[in-house]
């Protein structure tokens, strides 16, 4: 059963992975959701670059990124005024990184092992946007 979380709203994700494999598969599954607007980047310096000047709904990041790690993109995210609030789903591929999100309540809004099925990364961000959505008074939790 495909969950549709764009329904009523034009969300906006920025999708982070170094291989275009793993961001084909992310954008795919945010696509079953009804997501529409879904920016592709290949690094944490081109996120940094969209972040800067864009607001955006979701950060999906892996935690392994060229020129800065998953655990920096986001330090950046919370130290910046105008985006510290955005959601951010950490895609991890080892348990000292599932660790280090745990012992340091990091401000990581969730967090998914690799591998994953596309099913579990659905259920995370509906989770999400849906939390999201109803700290902001869009959604009526009981619909």
């Amino acid at each position: 059963m495909t969950h549709t979380i764009a329904k009523d709203r034009n969300l906006k994700v920025l999708v982070i992975d170094h291989t275009s494999f793993a961001r084909k598969v992310i954008t795919k599954s945010l696509a079953n959701l009804g997501v529409q607007n879904i920016i592709e980047v290949g690094d944490a310096a081109a996120a940094v670059r969209r972040l800067r000047n864009e607001a955006f709904d979701l950060v999906v990041s892996d935690s392994q990124l060229p020129t800065m790690t998953g655990f920096e993109l986001l330090q950046y995210i919370r130290d910046n005024e105008r985006i510290k609030d955005t959601p951010f789903l950490m895609l991890t591929g080892t348990l000292k990184e599932i660790d280090e999100i745990i012992s340091t309540q990091s401000t990581v809004s969730d967090f998914l092992s690799k591998p994953f099925s596309t099913e579990a990364l659905e259920n995370k961000v509906v989770r999400l946007m849906t939390k999201e959505s109803m700290l902001r008074g869009d959604l009526n939790p009981r619909k």
